[in-house]
């Protein structure tokens, strides 16, 4: 099996979210970490400390939105059409994000354009692969290559209501 990582780091000063939700990160260098170890630890006197360093820190500010994630079912609706609770993130086993990955390239449609069932059905033709029950699709879009710009957040396509037969 091929593992690959589809993570994307965070950065802080770039635009990749919404000006409110986008993270912030504080970095603090190791004079600021002795400083800081110096009144953690009462009586270290930083002088001690090799070249009179301490930790190198980030804090970090963000959403459940910073980086790279999965939107829970939660995070769109507090419950099923059935009235039983939605689950969050913690809920849904860590199994269910390991598997077959299935690439749809979208690439090539238009900023705004939402995808429709007949393309994905195309696509899969494309590739020449039948869904099963446990693939994980993963969706190409122009987004990726303008990750970190201006125009970022109104970049790719959306995915609309499909069913597939």
């Amino acid at each position: 099996m091929k593992i690959i990582d589809l993570s994307v780091s965070l950065k802080a000063g770039i635009p990749s979210d919404p000006k409110e939700a986008k993270p912030e990160i504080e970095y603090s260098d190791h004079t600021a970490g002795a400083r800081q170890m110096a009144s953690v630890f009462k009586g270290l006197n930083t002088k001690n400390l090799k070249n009179e360093e301490g930790w190198a820190s980030e804090n970090l500010k963000l959403t459940s939105h910073s980086g790279t994630h999965m939107d829970a079912p939660y995070h769109f609706n507090s419950t099923q059409d059935n009235g039983s609770p939605m689950p969050t993130i913690d809920e849904i086993p860590l199994e269910n994000f390991i598997g077959k990955g299935v690439k749809f390239d979208f690439r090539h449609f238009e900023n705004g354009h939402v995808i429709t069932a007949s393309e994905v059905a195309q696509e899969l033709n494309r590739i020449n692969h039948i869904l099963k029950p446990d693939d994980i699709v993963v969706v190409n879009t122009a987004a990726g290559a303008r990750y970190g710009t201006d125009d970022y957040l109104s970049s790719g396509v959306g995915m609309g209501h499909i069913i597939l037969n």
